[in-house]
């Protein structure tokens, strides 16, 4: 799996996009802009076949986040990523391959 094959690209306030998630690993995604904002996604066999990731921002730094900052899915899952925030926004694996 190459590093694009984990970034949602741009995701503008009040709008959504998903990812599929294919080989099983943990992996380490960012927001871009904010690389402050992390989560961790784990693929394992067995795992949910769909989950969201809900991201907010706000008037403080601590109030930007993936919410959970935990997921866990199985091979194949879709997770939608909706923009709670006033901010663009992206989902992008940090660091290009599954541990």
């Amino acid at each position: 799996m190459d590093r694009a094959a984990l970034d949602t690209g741009p995701i503008e306030p009040g709008s959504a996009t998903t990812l599929q998630l294919g080989e099983d690993g943990t992996f380490l995604l960012l927001c871009h802009p904010h690389p402050f904002m992390l989560l961790e996604v784990t693929v394992v066999p067995g795992g949910p076949v769909q989950t969201h990731v809900h991201i907010f921002d706000g008037p403080t730094l601590a109030e930007y986040r993936f919410e959970p900052r935990n997921v866990t899915v199985g091979p194949g899952a879709l997770v939608e990523y909706p923009n709670h925030g006033a901010l663009e926004h992206t989902a992008t694996q940090a660091d290009g391959h599954a541990h």
